[in-house]
């Protein structure tokens, strides 16, 4: 499981550092997705839509949604 969790973790990485404009050097799995990287509301669904284009997956944006951290983002596409 650890292997899978660090692979999605990749993938958030590189989707919010694409989105983002960032450095992937300077994102952290205890980042909070508001408060450390500014994600507003559009940013966020936007992330949804490319992990389950990247993914091949339905993530309900209930889920999404409920996530304050990098880390809750990872938990929750590992799930799938």
């Amino acid at each position: 499981m650890a292997e899978l969790e660090e692979k999605n973790f990749k993938l958030v990485k590189q989707l919010l550092c694409d989105r983002l404009e960032i450095d992937s050097s300077e994102i952290q799995k205890e980042f909070r997705l508001k408060e450390d990287l500014g994600i507003d509301s559009l940013d966020r669904f936007e992330l949804l839509y490319a992990l389950e284009e990247e993914l091949d997956i339905y993530i309900n944006e209930a889920d999404i949604e409920k996530c304050e951290t990098i880390e809750d983002v990872v938990n929750l596409i590992s799930k799938y």
